[in-house]
């Protein structure tokens, strides 16, 4: 929990650039930032369609062995994890809100 908390008042400046697209359901649901589950924190967490949002950053190399645990221990827990690479954020910030917005009515089962 501590954790996390740290997390929030650092986040990278693209997972803030997300954030100020998925806050305060903007896409329809509850979107919770660096949202700890288990030993792990997730970057965005969707606890309706136990969905987590991992941005993928310049230091992903380094973590992979990490988020590699990460997502199979979310996986255990029933939560699907979906990637974002920081550098689509930065190309098209509108294109990946859009994106998410309609992958989460899909996976929620809305039609369009």
């Amino acid at each position: 929990m501590q954790r996390a908390r740290e997390l929030r008042k650092r986040m990278s400046l693209t997972e803030r650039m997300l954030w100020s697209r998925v806050r305060n359901s903007k896409l329809g649901f509850v979107v919770r930032r660096q949202y700890a589950i288990g030993p792990y924190v997730a970057d965005f967490y969707i606890y309706e369609l136990r969905l987590c949002v991992e941005v993928d950053g310049k230091d992903h190399d380094m973590r992979e062995e990490h988020d590699e645990a990460r997502d199979n221990y979310f996986k255990r827990m029933g939560i699907t994890t979906i990637r974002i690479s920081a550098k689509a954020i930065f190309a098209d910030l509108d294109g990946v809100a859009e994106s998410l917005y309609f992958g989460l009515r899909e996976r929620a089962g809305f039609a369009e």
